[in-house]
């Protein structure tokens, strides 16, 4: 179905406005200087923790350090919870998934066991080590150390499901240089935390990157990733008994999805590389949001109360030639409908989208944090700071579309959008890879050598972007 162009909705926001709604927090580099986040998560309505880890080229004794940032009254102070390993490079260090008072804890290590691969295709860590903490940071059991994993195998994340179940997921590497054809890279474990029996369980689709699981029951969740080695795009997976089994539920028409949260059972918030989406009938119709730019990229979805949500990532646009990067946090007062932008940071932008490392955590309508880049911890006490979305135009009286023509086409045609908005167009196959861009063009898309089929024609203007399917034959 074609995307109308939607009503777009814009507040205007002062840095100084950001500064008294948004404060940045000094941190030291006990964690090393080019600390990045891997999650925020909330312990009641005061204590936060952020993990994360760094790489500091010029400490010969710790080059890696890995460790949590921690704050007990909502985010205005924090103090550093230090561990060390020796794992180089590995996004997984550290990732933590809350279950109500219990945490666990992936933290990565290098293992003796070498793996039958290539050296590109061996992880940062060849061993993993999954525990159980108290809320307190207090051990209270080892239930997977790096020796009962096969060095090959990547832990990537664990997400509790119940008080005695969680799931893995994990990556067997030793298939990455197989065909892409019918090899689940990206499987789920089911693992019983009491007993240890697992139920491995390969998904229906090639995952090689799982951005998040949610469940809004014991039966009911919802996992986004997908495939960014190949760029066969992103996928929306749900299971309706607990995780024992995965369907497609949306593929990404361009780029991969990042996050998916939930209010309740039927309401949520979908975020992808290209658009945000919202749902009232528990994610089996998705609706494009309004009120980002086209190129904005959310990371991370946060919701707060009844309907705030809020958005963070980085907008990349070419403006006379060049790129300008920021980051931005948008934030909804509907659920996730309309956007307005909150906070936004133009400073050492390529960091802040490298590993995705951007992350934000409210626990009410007025407290939250966010996490991004190196070292950048920001909060507030407000909620942002924003209060309404002021409308910047008008409603159209109906939906407007592209216009391609002629479709079908030999790889020659001429796309418009009204009143000659047009500022840049992209051709995408139907698997997502990008095969055609340019930048202020005047519509006219010539295209030798495509097969024969349909791909998503991507037109930007000043506000925001639409799409529509074109017909190559011969």
């Amino acid at each position: 179905m074609e995307k109308a162009l939607l009503p777009f909705f814009f507040v205007i926001t002062s840095l100084a406005t950001f500064a008294q709604n948004w404060v940045e927090v000094g941190v030291d580099s006990t964690c090393g200087p080019a600390f990045q986040p891997n999650d925020i998560v909330y312990l009641g309505s005061d204590t936060i923790l952020i993990p994360g880890f760094s790489y500091d080229a010029n400490n010969s004794t710790n080059k890696t350090k890995n460790g949590f940032y921690a704050s007990y009254d909502s985010g205005a102070n924090w103090d550093t919870l230090l561990y060390f390993n020796r794992c180089i490079y590995d996004g997984a260090n550290y990732r933590v998934a809350e279950y109500d008072t219990l945490l666990y804890i992936i933290e990565g290590e290098y293992s003796n066991s070498q793996p039958p691969l290539q050296s590109q295709y061996r992880p940062a860590c060849f061993g993993y080590e999954l525990n159980l903490y108290n809320n307190s940071l207090n051990k209270i059991k080892n239930i997977i150390n790096i020796h009962q994993l096969p060095g090959y195998k990547w832990l990537g994340d664990v997400t509790p499901i119940s008080p005695n179940t969680i799931l893995l997921s994990m990556l067997d590497v030793t298939a990455l240089n197989q065909p892409i054809i019918g090899i689940p890279h990206f499987y789920i474990e089911r693992l019983n935390i009491n007993t240890l029996a697992m139920d491995s369980i390969a998904l229906p689709v090639r995952m090689e990157n799982i951005y998040k699981i949610n469940f809004v029951d014991s039966l009911r969740g919802y996992m986004v990733g997908g495939s960014v080695y190949e760029q066969i795009g992103g996928y929306l997976l749900y299971t309706q008994d607990g995780g024992l089994s995965w369907a497609v539920m949306k593929q990404a028409t361009i780029g991969l999805f990042n996050d998916v949260t939930f209010y309740n059972g039927t309401t949520g918030i979908l975020a992808g590389d290209e658009d945000i989406y919202y749902t009232d009938n528990a994610g089996f119709d998705w609706y494009p949001s309004s009120g980002t730019p086209s190129r904005f990229k959310a990371i991370d979805i946060a919701t707060a109360g009844d309907k705030n949500a809020y958005a963070i990532g980085w907008n990349s646009e070419y403006v006379n030639g060049l790129q300008e990067s920021s980051v931005q946090i948008y934030k909804s007062l509907d659920k996730g409908r309309n956007w307005c932008l909150v906070y936004e940071d133009t400073s050492s932008f390529y960091y802040h989208h490298e590993y995705k490392s951007m992350h934000i955590s409210f626990t009410d309508e007025n407290h939250g944090v966010a996490a991004y880049g190196y070292n950048h911890l920001i909060y507030t006490t407000n909620g942002g700071g924003l209060t309404e979305c002021v409308t910047g135009i008008e409603e159209p009286a109906e939906n407007i579309f592209l216009t391609i023509f002629p479709n079908p086409s030999s790889g020659l045609f001429t796309v418009l959008l009204p009143e000659n908005e047009l500022s840049s167009v992209s051709v995408f196959d139907m698997g997502g890879r990008l095969v055609w861009s340019k930048v202020d063009a005047a519509g006219q898309v010539e295209i030798n050598g495509l097969n024969i089929g349909v791909y998503i024609v991507k037109a930007h203007n000043n506000k925001q972007s639409i799409t529509q399917k074109v017909i190559v034959t011969r």
